[in-house]
């Protein structure tokens, strides 16, 4: 999701990215983030580097890993330190149809779990 500067997204936006868990945790994320007054600015800049389909009940999911590039994201103006990780990190998501749609996926399970992004 890329953002305009000081423009937040509508918690609704996420639906059309993200089911299940994945959009409830981003939801519980965005939710404590207005409760402290966050206001996130910047683009994250979203590179995948592999995708594995996964055999699961009636369709098929995919294991999709991605970079996410938050190097231009900051919070009510300042950078946040990321630790070790730093501004590129990656993680794996659970991509997959939703029953109501038709050849659309969407993140179905976010991990919340990062590791520094290859060279």
């Amino acid at each position: 999701m890329s953002t305009q500067r000081g423009q937040p997204h509508p918690v609704q936006d996420l639906a059309g990215v993200a089911r299940g868990q994945a959009v409830a945790q981003w939801v519980s994320n965005l939710q404590m983030d207005r409760e402290e007054g966050l206001a996130q600015e910047g683009e994250t800049v979203v590179t995948v580097t592999a995708v594995k389909a996964v055999a699961e009940g009636e369709g098929e999911d995919y294991q999709v890993t991605a970079c996410l590039d938050w190097s231009d994201v900051t919070y009510n103006g300042e950078k946040p330190n990321r630790g070790e990780l730093g501004d590129r990190q990656q993680t794996t998501y659970r991509v997959g149809p939703d029953a109501t749609s038709e050849g659309e996926l969407f993140v179905t399970h976010d991990p919340m779990e990062y590791e520094p992004c290859g060279p």
